[in-house]
């Protein structure tokens, strides 16, 4: 069902005549917003699929011990716990199967069927690192890292940061860490390694292309804090926020980047929002906020109809 979804009752800035022009910079086809429910919400990987949980959970037990499904969910299920069990039976190296993967796996693959972008099933380890990265902080070395071509590349050290004091570059590439070699391991596995307790020291080889000789460097983890809004004048008298991501203290930043702009008497306001991969809905909702007058920011479509 569609419910209006009421701007909360925060002190919003007010957009005064001096302002001429709001320009929205916008590129977010590709944007996530993670739903944050206060209260007592699951925190089990299923959890992150929404919905009643114990629900889900009853399909990853044989139709005949549960009793939660109906008769034609359990039709359905047969073919998973065929399946399943040809694997159990027949498969050469049953020892070294990995139940709690293929668990993993089988539900990212249901819900990866749905088709739709904006849907995804998040491992325990996935839903750590967003969530960590959504509020605003974690211990590490700070920098941002994309795998490409299966290397795991620096895109770029965070200001500040002891990535950035000890040199390490955009485009270097990270090939060990405390000479654990990273083939073969995923992106989130890489910076679970990197990733630790602040004081503690991480030592990360990297290539520099074209030079084929690693270098080495040896880091103090520290906290490192993601500002998601930054704001500065433009010529011509021009104020201009730009918000990366929806991160849980967005909302109060973009406040206090207006009040500061708005000192200044700007003729316009650029917000850029482009490559923003999304974040909580609550602090997207508080943004837009800041642009409108009381009412309905958005409408949420749920499954009840």
């Amino acid at each position: 069902m569609l419910s209006p979804y009421l701007r909360p009752p925060l002190r919003h800035v007010l957009m005064s005549g001096a302002v001429a022009a709001l320009a929205f910079a916008m590129a977010f086809a590709s944007g996530y917003l993670f739903g944050r429910a206060d209260g007592a919400a699951g925190t089990g990987p299923l959890a992150a699929l929404g919905g009643p949980v114990e629900r889900v959970q009853s399909v990853l037990s044989p139709p005949s011990a549960n009793s939660l499904l109906t008769e034609e969910e359990q039709r359905r299920f047969h073919v998973f716990w065929e399946a399943w069990g040809i694997v159990e039976k027949e498969f050469y190296n049953r020892g070294g199967i990995d139940h709690q993967k293929m668990i993993y796996g089988a539900t990212k693959g249901m819900v990866d069927a749905i088709g739709d972008p904006h849907t995804a099933y998040l491992t325990p380890v996935n839903r750590e690192i967003s969530e960590t990265d959504l509020r605003g902080s974690f211990d590490g070395v700070g920098i941002q890292v994309d795998m490409r071509e299966g290397k795991l590349t620096v895109v770029s050290p965070i200001e500040s940061s002891p990535a950035d004091q000890a040199g390490i570059k955009p485009g270097d590439v990270v090939t060990a860490v405390d000479g654990v070699s990273l083939t073969g391991k995923t992106l989130n596995d890489t910076i679970l390694l990197i990733r630790g307790q602040r004081g503690t020291t991480v030592i990360l080889t990297v290539l520099r292309p074209p030079a084929t000789d690693p270098l080495t460097f040896t880091l103090t983890r520290a906290e490192i804090r993601l500002d998601s809004v930054r704001s500065k004048m433009l010529d011509e008298g021009v104020g201009y926020i730009r918000i990366s991501s929806f991160s849980s203290d967005t909302g109060t930043e973009t406040t206090a980047s207006l009040r500061e702009l708005l000192t200044k008497q700007p003729n316009g306001l650029v917000v850029d929002l482009r490559s923003n991969p999304g974040g909580y809905l609550h602090a997207a909702v508080q943004v837009a906020s800041q642009f409108m007058n009381d009412g309905v920011v958005l409408y949420q479509a749920n499954g009840s109809g």
